[in-house]
């Protein structure tokens, strides 16, 4: 869940860390489809659960990442994990890119999801 850049991103380093992202993304794609994931014939670990991505206040959004609700990912940095996850699992995997906040529904069910960055640090 989110926050997947740094803070103190800069604008000279954002290209670079676009660049390292992407690779980091693909690399879970073929990860997720590995054979080291197989739990049952012809299923991976990706393939038996949903895979969804909410944005976090320092990531490259649609839009801007300041305002709620905050958009989902830039598809040129997702677009290797959609790639490897495609071709690896025949189609069958497709990650969810969410918005933050996102509302959840599950069997009876409602969850609402929030990504900021300042959950989880003490006052």
């Amino acid at each position: 869940m989110g926050d997947f850049f740094s803070s103190s991103t800069t604008r000279a380093k954002a290209n670079s860390i676009a660049k390292s992202q992407q690779f980091l993304f693909g690399e879970l794609g073929a990860t997720l489809c590995s054979s080291e994931f197989v739990v049952a014939e012809n299923a991976s670990l990706a393939s038996l659960c949903d895979l969804l991505f909410i944005p976090g206040p320092h990531d490259p959004t649609i839009g801007s990442s300041a305002a709620l609700p905050r958009a989902r990912l830039v598809d040129y940095i997702v677009r290797p994990l959609m790639e490897n996850l495609a071709a690896k699992s025949n189609g069958t995997v497709l990650p969810y890119f969410m918005t933050s906040p996102v509302r959840l529904r599950y069997a009876q069910g409602k969850e609402m999801v929030f990504v900021d960055a300042q959950q989880g640090q003490d006052p």
